[in-house]
């Protein structure tokens, strides 16, 4: 999912990238609470009838199950902010706060899309300066990554143009 904001104090453009999440973090709750309910209910039922040894199979399964829904819900709390402002072109990476960041200078910044190698794999976006290239919008679906590479580009022609 891609959000277009402008910058309040001056030219240029933020871009927030983020992947696509069908359950908020409640609803993943209340769905593993839900499974885990169920799955721990067959097998007390199952252990009340002298087959005790599905139960801590039931416990080992609901656990890697709770693993498997953090990982998920934590991968999708994270995002990229790309800032485009007429001098440097940023981007941040991070879930809470930005936990790494590329800088370069907007005037020599190029905007790649790079085919797949194979039919069917998506395409990639990155952006480069000097050597230097950054792969940005993996979590997007094709369409979105090529609308990102269209928008930015025409962000900074519009940045660098004379007024």
């Amino acid at each position: 999912m891609v959000d277009i904001q402008p910058y309040r104090e001056g030219r240029g453009t933020r871009f927030i990238l983020r992947p696509h999440q069908s359950l908020s973090w409640e609803q993943m709750l209340i769905a593993y609470g839900l499974i885990a309910v169920v799955c721990l209910g067959v097998a007390v039922a199952f252990a009340s009838s002298g087959l005790w040894l599905v139960l801590p199979f039931a416990g080992v399964e609901v656990l890697v199950l709770g693993i498997a829904f953090y990982s998920c819900a934590r991968r999708g709390f994270s995002m990229e902010v790309i800032g485009i402002r007429p001098d440097t072109l940023y981007i941040e990476r991070g879930r809470y706060l930005p936990e790494t960041r590329h800088e370069f200078k907007t005037a020599w910044t190029k905007i790649s899309i790079i085919s797949p190698r194979y039919r069917g794999h998506p395409s990639r976006l990155t952006v480069g300066s000097q050597g230097r290239s950054v792969e940005i919008g993996a979590a997007l679906t094709e369409e979105e990554r090529l609308g990102l590479a269209r928008t930015m580009q025409k962000t900074i022609s519009r940045l660098l143009s004379p007024l």
